[in-house]
């Protein structure tokens, strides 16, 4: 009796481990011909219905030798592993699919999942597109795919579904759990009037793009006709870029200059531009996109792969966003530079200075704490501009300009080349020196710069001159003499 019962609990026990991990699926489907088959779990799903599959954990498993590595081009760090396999057979309608973390704790969770899209046979796969990094700007930590998928009734769809490394963060688990969660999406056609398709820069970009540098843009949102297309044409999107406004251009394949990029998928949600290696532009640019549905290929000799957009069924325009392109080697400089010199000693010289190349978006911060272009009322001295282009692609300029002329009267030297008797003095003064002889030119300006008196005189060693003033207002002066060779300046002050 004790045996049986004994028995008896090791078969409820054996059911009861085998229920708790039944909806824990590991390494079992990694061959595409052991796909785990989703189909009678979307079969129900209304409009706006979101279901989740069984968990799933990739940890052991081992799938996706059947890939084409050609076909790894568009995930993130295009390699393959621990994949399995997941099919489902398609009804007509779109369906959004991704990943979601159904219970995993934030250790087990697989948050960095990545798709590739197949439709056929597991004998003939046919690429649909891959798909990673989806989620990324939207959950802290998450790198998770997210596939915009619209179905042909009656054929059978095939998802890779892997791991990635993600900027070899240490948040980024490359194994782990993870269930798909799938949402019926609306259906559109080309007669509704709510169609739209906007992108944007992704979060802490901008409109510059260095050389070298990889930027990328995503859809912001994206409501297309999404039913399947007519045996023979396609659906998707493409890329024009053009140096001028794309907004009144409908057909970007008819315009001089467009320069176009083909093909992207529904389910393809990023752009990302490598400057340099995707395009070598140079300058101010637009890049706009097209979706287009139902369109057969044109027939032009070479140009096979690009939809005919004059006969799609229908093309959704998107916004356009400006993009500035900067070239690989820096050509920011300071030109245009105007000096004026100062006059008197309070000082009204000045600079003006205009930067050329670069992305034409600069900063200019002066040694004396001032921006801009201009400087005014500048004193007798050095003054250094810093130049920055607000691309940041190239390092700041720092040029240095001289001003001319008076200087403060607080800055004059103490050790008097030029002798002046009495100073101050109520009108007549005798002016000597040792330094500055021979013919000389003695000249007086009013604190304001404007010159009072100015006369040539013979200077010799051990005399003097002797100049009536008599005539000028009291008030602060300065007097420069200047041989030719030397000049000095000292203040004179005139008491009465």
């Amino acid at each position: 009796m004790t045996s049986i019962i004994f028995n008896k609990f090791t078969i409820l026990l054996c059911v009861f481990i085998t229920l708790m991990h039944s909806d824990i699926l590991a390494q079992d489907y990694d061959l595409c011909s052991d796909a785990y088959d989703i189909t009678d779990l979307i079969s129900n799903m209304q409009e706006g219905d979101i279901v989740n599959s069984v968990q799933f954990d990739n940890t052991s498993a081992t799938g996706g030798e059947e890939t084409n590595p050609d076909n790894l081009i568009c995930l993130f760090d295009k390699v393959i592993e621990n994949s399995i396999w997941v099919t489902f057979t398609g009804d007509g309608n779109p369906y959004i699919i991704g990943t979601t973390e159904c219970g995993a704790t934030v250790e087990e969770y697989l948050n960095t999942s990545q798709a590739i899209i197949y439709k056929g046979d597991c004998n003939n796969l046919e690429f649909i597109s891959c798909n990673d990094l989806q989620l990324g700007q939207e959950l802290v930590d998450d790198f998770t795919f997210r596939a915009f998928l619209s179905t042909e009734v009656g054929v059978q769809y095939y998802l890779l579904l892997d791991g990635g490394d993600v900027f070899g963060s240490p948040l980024a688990n490359r194994v782990g759990k993870f269930c798909l969660e799938i949402e019926k999406a609306e259906r559109l056609n080309c007669e509704d009037d709510d169609l739209l398709f906007s992108w944007e820069r992704e979060a802490g970009s901008d409109k510059y793009i260095c050389w070298g540098e990889l930027v990328t843009l995503q859809v912001t949102e994206m409501k297309v006709p999404n039913g399947p297309a007519d045996e023979g044409n396609s659906s998707g999107y493409i890329y024009a870029i053009y140096d001028g406004d794309l907004t009144d251009i409908s057909d970007p394949f008819s315009n001089f200059g467009v320069v176009t990029g083909c093909c992207n998928k529904e389910a393809d949600r990023i752009y990302t531009y490598w400057s340099g290696v995707t395009g070598n532009f140079v300058g101010e640019y637009n890049i706009k996109f097209y979706y287009y549905f139902n369109a057969p290929m044109v027939t032009d000799p070479g140009f096979e792969i690009f939809p005919d957009l004059t006969l799609a069924e229908c093309v959704v325009e998107s916004n356009q966003l400006e993009m500035i392109f900067l070239p690989e080697d820096s050509d920011l400089d300071i030109s245009n530079v105007i000096i004026t010199n100062s006059t008197n000693t309070i000082g009204n010289g000045g600079l003006s200075v205009n930067a050329s190349g670069g992305s034409g978006d600069y900063e200019y911060l002066w040694s004396n704490g001032a921006s801009g272009t201009e400087l005014t009322d500048l004193e007798a001295g050095e003054y250094s501009v810093t130049l920055t282009d607000l691309s940041f692609c190239f390092p700041p300029i720092v040029k240095t300009y001289t001003i001319e002329g008076l200087s403060s009267t607080s800055d004059f030297s103490s050790d008097k080349q030029l002798n002046i008797y009495p100073n101050p003095t109520r009108g007549v003064i005798t002016v000597s020196s040792d330094d500055i002889v021979g013919e000389v030119q003695l000249a007086i300006y009013s604190i304001e710069g404007k010159v009072v008196y100015s006369k040539d005189h013979t200077m010799t060693k051990n005399a003097s001159v002797l100049l009536d003033l008599n005539r000028l207002d009291a008030g602060i002066y300065i007097m420069k003499s200047s041989n030719g060779e030397k000049v000095t300046q000292q203040r004179l002050v005139i008491s009465k």
